[in-house]
């Protein structure tokens, strides 16, 4: 028969347990927020110095008469308004900027989305509501109000062109949210397609931004339509397949779901 090691003949000594020491708690602090900061600016240099393909009117014809497709998407801030275009065969881009200093060419703007097959991610619901609010002639702030309106509150782009008596002016137009297989952001589903840089929205959407931020918005817009067309690419199989039920149906199933 074993002893139990703290055994004295036939008694033995018990101990209390001995009591635990608590690990002192490291109060962690969070790091300053730099990028509230109007002298943030991350990746500056790289979009000081980028070169974008810019389209000349000229060229911009052709490719509407070549049938040509656009991906494009809007950045909005309180100060500021930008919607770009990149046409899918040439990668040329197309800005269209509003701010103090710049004025939206609107009878341009309407052209381009009334005779291009143009391509988005949520567009539906952001992107074109948008695009229909500036054509309109709305101010950089009351773009901004109406941005908050659509993401934050939830309100859905028909309504949001119901509210201000607006037309979808879109003649051809691809959603490609519910295209993508699940539900997810563009930066994951682009990040699952390895693009080459994935960056987050990089000023606070509050922001009231500076000539420099601009430069980089700008430059983050052209990833996001670099990376909207990766996505794009990977759903062709997809989107013909509903082009051709479209044909047979004589619906436009191209920004269906599998499931709609």
């Amino acid at each position: 028969m074993k002893q139990r090691p703290d055994s004295m003949g036939f008694f033995w000594h018990d101990k209390p347990p001995e009591p635990k020491v608590l690990k002192e708690k490291v109060k962690v602090t969070p790091p300053d927020p730099v990028w509230l900061e109007d002298d943030y600016l991350p990746n500056y240099e790289v979009a000081r110095n980028a070169v974008f393909n810019m389209f000349t009117n000229r060229e911009l014809t052709d490719a509407c008469i070549r049938c040509e497709k656009l991906i494009f998407d809007i950045e909005c801030y309180p100060n500021y308004f930008l919607i770009a275009f990149k046409s899918v065969v040439s990668g040329k881009v197309l800005f269209f900027e509003l701010s103090d200093e710049l004025e939206l060419d609107v009878c341009k703007l309407q052209w381009v989305i009334s005779n291009f097959t143009v391509i988005g991610f949520n567009s539906r619901d952001y992107d074109v509501p948008m695009a229909m609010l500036a054509i309109a002639g709305k101010s950089t702030a009351e773009l901004h109000n109406c941005s908050n309106i659509l993401i934050q509150d939830g309100v859905r782009g028909y309504q949001m062109l119901r509210m201000n008596r607006l037309k979808d002016l879109t003649k051809d137009h691809i959603d490609i949210i519910e295209v993508a297989p699940l539900r997810a952001s563009l930066k994951l589903y682009t990040g699952r397609l390895h693009c080459p840089t994935m960056q987050d929205l990089p000023f606070a959407p509050q922001s009231n931004l500076t000539e420099p931020q601009l430069t980089i918005l700008r430059w983050y817009c052209i990833n996001d339509l670099d990376n909207t067309e990766i996505l794009y690419n990977e759903l062709k199989p997809e989107i013909t397949l509903r082009e051709e039920l479209g044909k047979q149906y004589k619906l436009d199933l191209r920004s269906k779901s599998d499931a709609q």
